[in-house]
């Protein structure tokens, strides 16, 4: 896949400066953004790969966030380039294009990307299918430049304008999948919890099936990595709790949040003492809500 993007941006770079289509270059520069999100992820999936170190407990897998980091800043500053450009060539009414370069790189850009997507059809991994969306929207964008550059061969150099229009479209598909990356990414830097886990429920569900758990407090759920979380809380227990049941009701929490979850770290805290009625099971997030609202009333 690397390869391909590689071949192609050295195509759509060469036709864009032959033929001065703007959309030509546009498609090459998103195609330069993918070819740097693949090398990387490489290099980021290598440092994720060494060993921890007692100074470095949890390893290197945010190198995958820094990565993705770094392509968002690539990304977004080859589509604020690339729109500058078309505007320009908007506001100067006119540049003078040369359909037929254009037109051949766009489909050779389109028949490569489009057959690269299909052998990633089928999989089920969601590394894969990114790549395969990305892919084929890049296919896409290819197909877009061509039909405009089509539409200018064929009339003989006039509309030209429809080339900064497409380049605009596609620099819009680069902004977007940058937006998409950064919110992604900042979730994760800033240790939110992942937005597929209600946080609320989690507690509501320890709860409701581990019986001799009546509260889950100092709550904290974020990420390490996009699909690698991390979960600490102090577990409160019933009274008639023994010392001897703690670890075994410890083992059962972890063993329910990683299946119904899929968390894989956890810290958990038991505490023995002040423990509330045995029959009401407090959820964290409610329960410092309605203290919040009592306070301020």
């Amino acid at each position: 896949m690397f390869a391909i993007n590689a071949a192609m941006i050295a195509v759509l770079v060469i036709a864009g400066l032959v033929s001065g289509s703007l959309a030509v270059l546009a498609a090459g520069a998103e195609y330069l953004a993918d070819a740097a999100a693949i090398g990387l992820s490489l290099w980021a999936l290598h440092l994720a790969g060494r060993q921890p170190k007692a100074s470095r407990s949890f390893g290197y897998h945010r190198a995958t966030v820094l990565a993705a980091l770094a392509n968002t800043v690539l990304i977004l500053t080859v589509a604020v380039i690339v729109a500058i450009g078309a505007i320009s060539r908007l506001l100067r009414n006119g540049h003078e294009v040369h359909g037929g370069p254009a037109l051949i790189a766009a489909l050779v850009a389109m028949v490569a990307m489009g057959a690269a997507a299909l052998l990633l059809v089928g999989d089920d991994d969601l590394s894969v299918r990114s790549v395969l969306l990305d892919t084929a929207g890049d296919a896409v964008a290819a197909g877009a430049v061509a039909v405009a550059s089509a539409i200018i061969w064929l009339a003989h150099g006039r509309f030209t304008v429809l080339d900064p229009i497409v380049a605009l479209a596609v620099t819009a598909v680069i902004g977007w999948h940058a937006f998409k990356l950064l919110r992604d990414t900042a979730a994760v830097l800033l240790q939110w919890a992942p937005d597929s886990i209600d946080v609320g429920q989690l507690g509501r569900t320890v709860c409701e099936e581990i019986p001799e758990v009546t509260e889950l407090h100092d709550v904290h759920l974020w990420s390490l990595t996009a699909d690698a979380q991390v979960f600490s809380a102090h577990v409160q227990l019933r009274s008639d709790c023994t010392l001897g049941q703690v670890g075994e009701v410890l083992n059962r929490i972890k063993q329910l949040l990683h299946d119904r979850y899929g968390i894989e770290h956890m810290t958990l805290e038991p505490e023995l003492v002040g423990c509330v009625d045995a029959e009401v099971c407090v959820n964290p997030i409610e329960q410092s809500e309605s203290a919040g609202n009592a306070h301020r009333h």
